[in-house]
């Protein structure tokens, strides 16, 4: 699910506003029906950013990525979380 922050303390305006996306890659179902089978190991979360909620807003980029069967999972990501596992640090839920 898509989440919008409002960063007023970001030095830059251009970049107050923060749209975090997942992405995963998902199984088209066999018998021509809806599907719910998400690849989770085969995604990344998302990134743009903007002045306004309204826009205009940046092309989005692979903030996170992890190691997976294909490339797209970590091919250009900001950060590799995958080895070693992160403990520490924003892309950790609170309490783990």
């Amino acid at each position: 699910m898509p989440s919008i922050v409002d960063d007023p303390t970001d030095p830059e305006p251009s970049t107050r506003y923060k749209l975090f996306t997942e992405s995963y890659l998902e199984l088209l179902p066999v018998d021509g029906g809806t599907s719910n089978r998400f690849r989770y190991d085969v995604g990344y979360i998302g990134y743009a950013t903007a002045p306004e909620p309204a826009g205009p807003w940046t092309s989005e980029t692979v903030l996170l990525g992890w190691d997976g069967p294909t490339a797209l999972s970590s091919q250009g990501a900001t950060l590799d979380v995958s080895s070693p596992y992160p403990t520490s640090g924003p892309w950790v839920s609170p309490g783990r």
